[in-house]
């Protein structure tokens, strides 16, 4: 089968389009949401290369004014 390569000027797309998802999670939304499992499959990408931020299974509902999160455990796929 034959490798396909992205470009490197819709790579940097798709890095700022992530970067932008997970800033709304954690500044902009009513909720602070922590997603606890970015990895490059829970980016998905339309056919114009648009990032979207997915698989919220492990993510945690965070109150706007609690400044710390404790973590207890693992979370996440290691590594």
């Amino acid at each position: 089968m034959a490798e396909k390569s992205i470009e490197m000027e819709n790579l940097h797309k798709i890095a700022i389009g992530a970067a932008k998802g997970l800033e709304y999670l954690h500044h902009s939304c009513e909720d602070m949401i922590i997603h606890y499992d970015i990895k490059q499959g829970n980016v998905l990408l339309d056919s114009n290369f648009s990032a979207e931020v997915a698989d919220f299974g492990l993510a945690k509902l965070c109150d706007r004014e609690i400044t710390h999160v404790k973590i207890l455990g693992d979370r996440g796929i290691p590594g």
